[in-house]
């Protein structure tokens, strides 16, 4: 395990924030906090090319382990920005191990089998090197785009009006002529914002679209909103001790417990690389101050395994975990929260950090389209940011309060009823499934309501008495095989997840369209669908999906696919037939299925599921054009797109029209090559 680099990125707040032409200080994007939050979406927007300021008002980043838990859907967007194979290298994958007392009496235990995203359900880290890493990715790859100044703070926030085609796309120069009447729901209203060097004092002024609040639980954005938030504190109060751990040490069990001893419940597990982590439920009759005497704290270690001889105490405090959300994440124009500005959970399903992940990708792509002008009513889409999330946070929060009431009981006759309950349930085996699958202590991920095409909802057949609406779940990530292009430098010939085949952008997915009966009304289907100038302003890969069962029939001509700005591909589905089973809860053997159009979004969530009455290209286009409010006017040059991403030089603020100058095709497949025709060897063998 590499050793923890504490390398401070601490510059002068006027050489970090680069003036544009106009000698004005002016950004895309301002993220206020640089944490595991703002960090992350600083390497969603430095990757589309977009003009972004982080303020951060620490030196550095966290040198104290607090969070230290990441589930499956959070490796799955640390991958989206390349980013996944590092944090895993640094991490545990634990069993997490229920037991009446410290290490015995095991009631259940879960492993850290990889999911349906192809990624384990669960990791470990050390937060220090964690957000060091997704610190450095920007840092180390987007410096171009993104700039960082430290020891700083936001200290005022002021508004004014702006056109926003003026700023927004300079693409659209034949139609400048038309910018200066747009009316008033075409104009932003940019932000002015005052910085204060915490060091020497010194104010500087810059200009920025949009403003993000990743500053934590106590949020200066927030609060600047006048967003309060609502909800309350836990009346239990814990005792959390983080300790350096010497090679000599007695071995630590090498897992995650809580242990649910009614006279003192408590956790214990193992942090990379070398550190341990114990929290301890104070009693009634406790006083917290009294609890982090040494003479009590190193008794409360030595029962629970340590030897305090070889062990530095490096973090230990008293607190209560908070269950609060933020009545407004939007202020109604280009200011947004996320993660603990916006909401805090409780801490018994770990889903802390992996909420605001979730608040990142789901604004990250919206944030794009507005900037380049692609939609015509931004209040619109940032709206339905709080409208997509709350509820999964809600759900967590009720499920996390509901699992710390039952794990954490102080009753000895409620624990005894929760032991027997426990194991008279866990001894059916499809109820131990249940409890053991991701579902089972998480609640899934389902957008109800937002930016999906409800009206062309496809409901599947889950049991004899049960149906459920695929529409705003996330698709799932299996390998598949990509049958009509080469990848390179991979292990198993043709093998991808599915992710690198969708692309960054909206995907097409087309199911059971691999009749060979030359169906014109098909043929006609599909030549709209791809041509549409929609799809290509969206960045849209087209994939055709071949279950196992069927055979292979070319869907995509050459002339059909041939726009620069999206990519069409040919895909086998994984051995179990994931994605059938998830979008038919059918084989590919099933006679019964239609040809089916699925519309993925960029954060992987199904936008809408279209069939039989509803499988038309004017039904399709006109869903996706009014649901995201697309601006008609939008003009784009795509055959300069190959030559801007390849323009790399420049700062973050060297034009206030960069973002325009930096659009990535949806194609996220740098490893591929070739078409049909070039690869009719690796066809014939699925024919």
């Amino acid at each position: 395990m590499n050793n923890i680099d504490t390398n401070i990125y601490n510059n002068n707040t006027e050489n970090n924030i680069n003036k544009n032409n106009n000698h004005q200080k002016y950004y895309d994007v301002l993220i206020v906090g640089c944490g595991p939050n703002g960090g992350l979406l600083a390497n969603f927007l430095g990757e589309m090319g977009i003009k972004t300021l982080v303020v951060e008002c620490a030196k550095t980043f966290t040198q104290v382990p607090r969070a230290a838990h990441l589930d499956d859907e959070g490796l799955r967007i640390l991958k989206r920005i390349g980013l996944d194979e590092e944090i895993l290298k640094q991490s545990f994958q634990l069993d997490v191990k229920f037991n009446k007392t410290f290490c015995s009496g095991n009631l259940t235990s879960i492993k850290p089998e990889n999911t349906e995203l192809n990624f384990p359900r669960s990791i470990f880290w050390f937060q220090p090197k964690f957000e060091e890493s997704i610190r450095n990715g920007f840092l180390e790859r987007y410096s171009n785009y993104v700039d960082l100044i430290t020891d700083c703070k936001v200290v005022s926030i002021e508004k004014e009006k702006s056109n926003n085609n003026n700023n927004n796309n300079n693409n659209n120069n034949n139609n400048n002529n038309n910018n200066n009447d747009d009316d008033e729901e075409n104009q932003i209203k940019l932000n002015n914002i005052k910085i204060e060097n915490l060091t020497t004092g010194e104010i500087s002024n810059l200009k920025s679209k949009i403003i993000i609040g990743a500053d934590g639980g106590n949020s200066f954005i927030r609060k600047s909103i006048a967003s309060k938030m609502e909800g309350s504190s836990s009346k239990q109060r814990w005792l959390v001790v983080d300790a350096k751990i010497e090679e000599d040490h007695p071995q630590l069990p090498h897992y995650f417990q809580f242990i649910c001893n009614p006279s003192r419940p408590a956790l214990t597990l193992p942090i990379p690389p070398n550190h341990y982590r114990w929290e301890f439920l104070i009693n009634e009759n406790e006083k917290s101050e009294e609890m982090e005497k040494p003479e009590i704290l190193n008794s409360l270690l030595q029962s629970h395994g340590a030897d305090i001889s070889k062990l530095e105490i490096i973090r230990k405090a008293c607190y209560v975990f908070q269950n609060r959300i933020a009545d407004n994440w939007y202020d109604g124009d280009t200011t947004l929260l996320i993660g603990d500005a916006c909401h805090l959970v409780p801490p018994f399903l770990g889903m802390g950090i992996s909420s605001g992940f979730r608040d990142v990708q789901n604004i990250a792509w919206k944030i794009e389209l507005f900037l380049k002008g692609v939609i015509s009513n931004h209040q619109t889409l940032f709206s339905s940011y709080q409208i997509e999330r709350q509820p999964n946070i809600e759900n967590i929060t009720e499920k996390a309060t509901h699992a710390g009431e039952m794990i954490m009981i102080t009753n000895k006759y409620k624990a005894f009823i929760r032991n027997l309950l426990f194991s008279t349930l866990l001894s059916f085996p499809s109820i131990e499934k249940l409890f053991h699958n991701k579902a089972g202590m998480k609640p899934p991920n389902i957008i109800k309501h937002g930016l999906i095409d409800s009206t062309s909802s496809l409901t599947i057949q889950q049991s004899n008495s049960f149906k459920i609406n695929i529409i705003g779940q996330s698709i799932p990530q299996p390998f598949v095989k990509l049958i009509n292009k080469q990848i390179k430098q991979k292990q198993q010939p043709n093998e991808i997840l599915l992710d690198e085949v969708l692309g960054n952008g909206f995907s097409c997915l087309f199911f059971n369209f691999n009749k060979n009966d030359k169906n014109c009304e098909i043929n006609k289907l599909v030549s709209k669908i791809i041509s549409n100038q929609v799809f290509k302003i969206l960045k849209t890969n087209f994939i055709q999906v071949i279950g196992n069962n069927q055979k292979y029939s070319k869907l995509f001509t050459k002339s059909s696919s041939s726009s620069s700005s999206s990519s069409s591909s040919v895909i086998f589905d994984d051995s179990k037939e994931t994605l059938f089973k998830f979008i038919f809860n059918s084989n590919s053997n099933n006679q019964t299925l239609q040809p089916t159009i699925v519309i993925i979004r960029p954060d992987k969530f199904i936008f809408g599921v279209y069939q039989n009455v509803n499988l038309k290209s004017s039904k399709i286009i006109s869903s996706i054009t009014s649901i995201l409010n697309i601006n008609y006017n939008y003009t784009f040059n795509y055959d300069n797109i190959n030559n801007n991403n390849n323009n790399t030089t420049g700062s973050a603020s060297e034009s206030e029209n960069s973002i325009n100058s930096h659009v990535h095709s949806g194609n996220s497949l740098g490893d591929i090559s070739g078409d049909d025709e070039n690869n009719s060897d690796i066809l014939d063998e699925f024919n």
